[in-house]
């Protein structure tokens, strides 16, 4: 589609799907995505747990909706590289349930690297989502990817409190 076919909702959603354009920066868009999370995390999370529902919930729709027009606008029933809302949206899937206090030093650099790794090794079942098309299973994998991050984050935590400082356990309880 060129520049003259693009309608004001085109425009618009593609700005929103490649996030202010930066998902044209040529070089690994899971990345950029992903960073372009960092600093909404920590404004929902200041903001409190509900305000990060709603934020989350309103970036899930607005994801849905732009990434079903990314594929009409590519013409390609597969998702186009620049579209990474879903990336942003996986890593605040990941965080909003991920252990914050815990040993782990900053634990939303983690989630992040935890995230970019299980978004570039996907496993099966995610693979199997990334595999097919529509604009939900945009959503989806980044979604599955989000899950599993949290998951590991929290297994980190439990092997290090239940076998690398045990005591700390009762402490954490009496909160």
């Amino acid at each position: 589609m060129n520049e003259t076919d693009k309608n004001w909702f085109d425009k618009k959603a593609e700005w929103i799907w490649s996030l202010g354009r930066v998902g044209y920066i040529p070089i690994y868009h899971s990345f950029w995505g992903a960073l372009l999370g960092l600093p909404l995390f920590a404004l929902f999370f200041m903001l409190g747990w509900r305000a990060y529902l709603i934020a989350y919930l309103a970036i899930l729709a607005l994801g849905l909706l732009v990434s079903w027009r990314s594929l009409v606008f590519y013409g390609s029933p597969k998702q186009d590289d620049r579209v990474i809302i879903d990336k942003t949206f996986g890593y605040l899937t990941a965080m909003f349930l991920a252990p914050q206090y815990s040993f782990l030093k900053m634990p939303f650099l983690w989630g992040f690297f935890i995230f970019l790794l299980i978004d570039m090794f996907k496993p099966w079942y995610v693979g199997k989502i990334h595999e097919k098309n529509g604009s939900i299973y945009i959503m989806l994998d980044d979604f599955l990817n989000g899950l599993t991050t949290c998951f590991i984050m929290w297994l980190i935590a439990a092997v290090h409190y239940l076998f690398v400082e045990p005591h700390i356990l009762p402490a954490i309880f009496a909160r």
